[in-house]
């Protein structure tokens, strides 16, 4: 509901509702209100529902086995070279290496992988989806910089969530 001289030519002539499915980790625009009279007054109210939908493993495993097939990939390549904790020893020493060879570092001791988190069962359906992303892979929808912490860092700053592994974070 709202005013009259409101209008969202994405949803057409006199839609008062819209349902949109949002694939996980996607942005969805719905539209742009505007008025239809810029001379007039109006207002608008909008009131928004959603329903979460667990996501079924079908949807995900296809893209789960593609990361693991890519990060297994760079892991040996990562140990072809000798780029490991256990051959280096120091941070200063792998970052060396990673930038003489184009690499960028995977951790071969804690690989991007199900088995880093799920130990029992790494592909049982009960798990959630897991994505992993390099931190200069985690944007904002506006392409902004992305801060962890802006000013302080207190006890509420991380939620667990469901890996129910605070000592993880």
């Amino acid at each position: 509901q709202g005013s009259k001289n409101m209008k969202c030519p994405t949803w057409g002539e006199d839609v008062l509702e819209t349902t949109v499915t949002v694939p996980p980790g996607e942005v969805v625009i719905l539209g742009t209100v505007y008025p239809i009279d810029p001379d007039v007054d109006c207002g608008i109210s909008m009131n928004f529902r959603w329903k979460h939908v667990k996501l079924k493993a079908d949807y995900y495993e296809p893209m789960v086995l593609e990361h693991e097939a890519k990060a297994n990939a760079e892991m040996q390549e990562m140990r072809d070279l000798g780029i490991t904790p256990g051959e280096l020893k120091t941070a200063k020493a792998i970052e060396k290496a990673c930038l003489d060879s184009g690499l960028l570092f995977t951790d071969v001791d804690f690989p991007p992988l199900r088995t880093s988190l799920f130990q029992d069962d790494p592909s049982s359906p009960d798990n959630p989806p897991i994505v992993w992303k390099r931190a200069r892979d985690v944007k904002r929808p506006d392409n902004s910089e992305l801060a962890v912490f802006c000013d302080v860092v207190n006890t509420t700053a991380i939620h667990q969530g469901s890996l129910g592994d605070c000592w993880f974070l």
